[in-house]
């Protein structure tokens, strides 16, 4: 699998949201899927970019190999 636009847009909108419900909702996808597409996403980077919680999603502390979970905007990541 290789990293795509589409990838990006539900890193950034998980980012945006703060919650995989909201965002998939908002991408109009399943919850289940969004957070199979996002196991996928963190496999392929190399390390987590959101912590989970009961309060939803956080930016993981510790900075994958793109660099992405740890940008202070999702939306950087896609435009560099």
């Amino acid at each position: 699998m290789e990293l795509e636009v589409r990838h990006l847009r539900v890193v950034a909108t998980i980012a945006e949201t703060g919650s995989l419900t909201k965002a998939a909702a908002a991408l109009r996808l399943s919850q289940p899927g969004l957070s199979a597409q996002l196991r996928r996403i963190e496999q392929l980077l190399g390390g987590r970019l959101f912590d989970r919680g009961s309060n939803g999603v956080v930016r993981a502390r510790t900075r994958s190999p793109a660099g992405c979970g740890s940008a202070r905007s999702p939306r950087r990541c896609s435009a560099g």
